[in-house]
């Protein structure tokens, strides 16, 4: 869950919609490479048809695009406005739940879920430690944890935060950007195992078909992608 903060919730409440919006033209133009590295991850390490948990679900892409996939899927986020888009986009059925979050300790009860998917969440956390833990608290055995955490490394973050970081709010509320060593001792700490990444995304490259793969690279892509097994 991004953290407890008025700041927080307001932005994510208002760009809701915008953030909705440009997720949808991606899926149509299938370059939303996000959603699609999410759900290989869990086509390949998660139990067939497993109960997943989408924690800050934003807007839902990813929890009906894992439905889609065979999957039944617990999806929460602790915006309205982000949960109303994803339920404008499909109704709670049996594959795919939307819930506003309210206490993130009632979504975490231990041996609960096959796999959690959490996607550009922790780098909001004030304490990531602590979110890991109700995580491998929450998987069953063997359960999977697939994550991603925002890459410090990444020199097209680095540029985009001094170009647009006033256009761009979430920047500053952005209160862990990691290194691979340093989340990934954070992640053996709590227990998990790394079984596949990270994998780096997420960068104006990803526009190009041709300059895609650059994103792809630790020193360019914004965002890695991790999974785990309890």
């Amino acid at each position: 869950m991004p953290r407890t903060s008025e700041s927080c919730s307001t932005l994510f409440d208002e760009t809701a919609g915008q953030f909705a919006r440009s997720t949808d033209v991606l899926i149509q133009q299938q370059r939303y490479k996000r959603g699609s590295l999410f759900v290989a991850a869990a086509i390949r390490h998660a139990v067939p048809g497993g109960f997943i948990l989408d924690y800050g679900c934003g807007p839902g892409r990813i929890a009906c695009l894992l439905g889609d996939r065979g999957f039944r899927v617990r999806a929460v986020d602790p915006s309205p406005e982000m949960i109303r888009e994803a339920t404008a986009l499909r109704s709670s059925t049996d594959r795919v739940d939307f819930a506003t979050m309210g206490d993130p300790a009632a979504e975490l009860c231990p041996g609960t879920y096959d796999a959690i998917v959490c996607s550009s969440v922790i780098e909001y956390i004030l304490e990531p430690a602590k979110l890991l833990q109700g995580f491998y608290s929450a998987l069953r055995d063997s359960g999977v944890l697939i994550i991603s955490f925002a890459n410090r490394l990444s020199l097209w973050r680095a540029y985009a935060e001094l170009r647009f970081g006033r256009s761009a709010p979430h920047f500053a509320l952005q209160v862990n950007i990691q290194r691979w060593a340093v989340f990934q001792k954070l992640l053996v700490g709590t227990g998990f195992r790394i079984l596949d990444g990270p994998i780096f995304f997420e960068s104006v490259f990803d526009k190009y078909n041709k300059l895609s793969r650059l994103s792809g690279s630790r020193w360019i892509g914004t965002l890695g992608l991790v999974v785990a097994r309890k």
